[in-house]
């Protein structure tokens, strides 16, 4: 089990970002054989497969931040009981998040890559999503490090 302190304001953020992601459009499947035979017939398959493991995730996740017993109200935040499938189904859904919004973004690299975003356009949404994700991402990552 792991136990995390969602300070003031976190559980709402992450609840937030879980809502905005599913709301955008998932990562397009690849196939690791180079075949268009292949890549034709089993394509659609993984994508459908994907996605319903991406809205399993979400319900999962969602349900127990809304819950009050594995989210207890406590010390001006939260605390967040996560069981080990349920952290690695967190570890694997804020990295889905994040690399789906930079692919949507068109795979930056660095700041020469970043072009301007105006707010209120889908782009300033990946863009949150993406730096978002990617906060709560090196957080949990930290929080599990031995060290």
């Amino acid at each position: 089990m792991t136990v995390w302190h969602l300070r003031s304001g976190q559980r709402d953020l992450l609840l937030l970002l879980f809502e905005a992601a599913i709301t955008r459009p998932g990562r397009t499947p690849g196939l690791s054989r180079q075949s268009p035979g292949l890549d034709a017939r089993y394509r659609a398959d993984l994508a459908e497969r994907l996605e319903e493991s991406r809205a399993g995730n979400h319900r999962v996740l969602t349900g127990s931040l809304r819950d009050p017993v594995q989210c207890l109200a406590a010390d001006e935040g939260h605390r967040w009981t996560l069981d080990p499938d349920q952290t690695e189904m967190l570890l694997q859904s804020l990295n889905e998040i994040r690399i789906g919004a930079w692919e949507r973004l068109g795979c930056p690299v660095g700041e020469e890559d970043r072009v301007e975003v105006v707010p209120g356009t889908v782009e300033f949404l990946d863009r949150w999503i993406l730096e978002l994700s990617s906060r709560f991402l090196n957080v949990v990552l930290r929080g599990l490090d031995p060290e």
